[in-house]
């Protein structure tokens, strides 16, 4: 894994779907150098890199950019039932997108970091003026191997996304918005079968828990006690921990700030 888990992304701010969603896309050149596809609802677009910038590794062009986003995508909604019908949400909602950009993405403002970040407002608004979700995919997370790239895409396509469809976004808290993010992330890492065990999944684990987690918790601890029992595994019960947490949100009526 290029880099630990923890530091991969950040928010700034349908049943099963099978193989053969991504076969045969649309592939058209809206720009000099900038490749769009669109496979089944889902749109991809690979951005030209910037001439004026250089970088310390070969970035990928924008064709192989794409083919991996891809199939992460297709990693994940093949692989976890309940990240398909959240993202079969979202589309019935608004543009999905999926994009490459041959440079570092934006920083987050709630990790700082740049792998990838949901950014609905990063192209121009669509003529339909549908609601966007929209990802940006820079230069490390676009090599990532298949199922943790796809493990990205539940925290920042479903997790953030779902968050803006109900418009949580702008509304709660950060450190809120990650916690929930990070839940979806934990159970797709269990639907995709990543290895719990590895320095990268320990180091992800003690991030939810210590610190983006970590309200959610102390509200847990002194109102569900005895639901606590969910964190002492190797592979938490998410969807009863996100109903604790609805509950914990309307609890604590959290709010930005």
């Amino acid at each position: 894994m290029p880099v630990p888990i923890t530091l991969k992304c950040g928010l700034l701010a349908i049943g099963i779907v099978t193989s053969a969603i991504f076969s045969a896309p649309v592939v058209s050149q809206a720009a000099e150098g900038r490749l769009e596809e669109r496979a089944f609802g889902v749109s991809f677009v690979a951005l030209p890199k910037d001439p004026k910038k250089s970088f310390d590794t070969k970035l990928l062009k924008g064709s192989d950019g794409l083919k991996n986003i891809k199939a992460a995508l297709h990693h994940l909604v093949s692989k976890s039932a309940f990240s398909a019908r959240k993202l079969e949400e979202l589309k019935n909602s608004g543009d999905v997108t999926l994009v490459y950009l041959p440079g570092d993405a934006p920083k987050s403002a709630a990790t700082g970091e740049n792998i990838a970040v949901f950014l609905p407002d990063f192209l121009p608004e669509s003529a339909n003026h549908r609601k966007s979700f929209l990802v940006v995919i820079g230069r490390h997370g676009v090599k990532w191997p298949a199922n943790e790239l796809a493990a990205v895409l539940a925290h920042e396509l479903v997790g953030h996304g779902i968050q803006l469809k109900r418009g949580r976004i702008g509304k709660l808290r950060p450190i809120d918005l990650e916690c929930e993010a990070y839940l979806y992330e934990e159970l797709a890492n269990q639907d995709l079968a990543l290895n719990k065990r590895t320095s990268e999944m320990v180091q992800f684990r003690k991030a939810l828990e210590g610190h983006w987690c970590a309200d959610f918790r102390a509200y847990m601890r002194q109102h569900r006690r005895q639901a606590m029992a969910l964190w002492d595994t190797l592979n938490p019960n998410i969807p009863k921990l996100l109903n604790i947490f609805e509950a914990y949100l309307h609890a604590t009526g959290k709010k930005k700030h």
